[in-house]
């Protein structure tokens, strides 16, 4: 599709290959190979009454969910490369833990070289929700699927490395301050329904995707990167948007009016007692704000591909003669 058609239609085009790019990687640094190594940590609750933790992911598969284990904090298994240090320090009722890969040179060509390969490298962390947690997590190389649903948060921070990552984020009435910044790859974020707190999403190099639940109430900025933006939330939300276009143009759900220069806002915004108030910074991609469901999308898609296959399959047989 050529840049001018894509414009006309209104489509962008944006594919991503998390295989090709560690192949890449992994042809620059050269062959040589390292055996993975296998680890488990955890630290106990004890009498810890807040925490501080801080992951960066090794490479390979990275995953961060919710501990039901009771008297544990937290418990990390995985299946690495290079040396790994996991530090935990307590100062009276605070406990903060370190989690740190310290990958050779050699277990870094070995993996990337590898990924291809579907090398079964992972590290899988898991957080107790009985304490409040100040979260900093910065993934690495491969995919990562941050489910922090039930976590109780004082704070998140999160910065992408290179492949897809995904992102479901915890209700919260106290509210913690949020901060997402993609990497290379696609990425997804599925906020709270309630989080009074601030919340940033920023895109890099890939398409970002944000997807805001029924019945929320949050005040969020998001900001493009090198990537389309889709912020999808559902049919009759209470809304207000303000927008900052970049380069790529930014496209509103119909149904808003415009309040004064770039701020838009739905008929029953002003009355609503739970609303949401989008701040949108664009960047080299398009971005769109839209009314709707994944699951609504996903039945669409489902929908196209047996009416496509319908096709094919009824063309079968056919002979034309010229």
């Amino acid at each position: 599709m050529t840049d001018e058609k894509a414009k006309r239609d209104g489509k962008v085009e944006f594919s991503f290959s998390f295989e090709n790019i560690a192949d890449q990687i992994g042809k620059a640094l050269g062959g040589v190979s390292e055996d993975p190594r296998e680890a488990t940590y955890d630290a106990d609750l004890g009498d810890t009454q807040t925490a501080k933790i801080k992951l960066e992911a090794p490479l390979g598969r990275f995953v961060v969910g919710k501990l039901d284990l009771p008297g544990k904090l937290i418990t990390v298994e995985s299946r690495y490369v290079g040396k790994f240090d996991f530090v935990v320090s307590r100062r009276e009722d605070e406990t903060v833990v370190r989690m740190e890969p310290q990958a050779s040179l050699s277990g870094l060509r070995g993996l990337l070289g590898g990924l291809t390969k579907r090398a079964n490298l992972f590290t899988e962390v898991e957080i107790s929700p009985e304490v409040p947690v100040n979260l900093s997590v910065e993934t690495g190389v491969g995919e990562a699927a941050l489910d922090l649903r039930g976590l109780n948060l004082t704070q998140l921070k999160v910065d992408g490395g290179v492949g897809p990552m995904t992102a479901h984020l915890p209700e919260s009435l106290d509210g913690y301050k949020t901060y997402i910044e993609g990497g290379v790859g696609p990425l997804k974020v599925h906020l709270p329904a309630e989080n009074p707190s601030k919340i940033k999403v920023e895109g890099g190099v890939g398409p970002l995707s944000v997807v805001i639940p029924e019945d929320a109430s949050l005040t969020l900025s998001v900001e493009g990167g090198m990537g389309p933006v889709t912020i999808t939330l559902p049919e009759g939300t209470a809304l207000q948007v303000k927008k900052e276009s970049g380069m790529g143009g930014t496209q509103l759900p119909n149904g808003l009016r415009r309040v004064k220069d770039d701020l838009f806002q739905s008929e029953d915004y002003d009355l609503a007692d739970r609303r949401v108030t989008l701040y949108v910074e664009g960047g080299m991609g398009p971005v769109r704000v839209r009314y709707g469901s994944e699951e609504a999308e996903a039945e669409q898609k489902r929908k196209a591909k047996r009416k496509n296959e319908d096709a094919e399959a009824d063309g079968d047989g056919e002979t034309f003669n010229v």
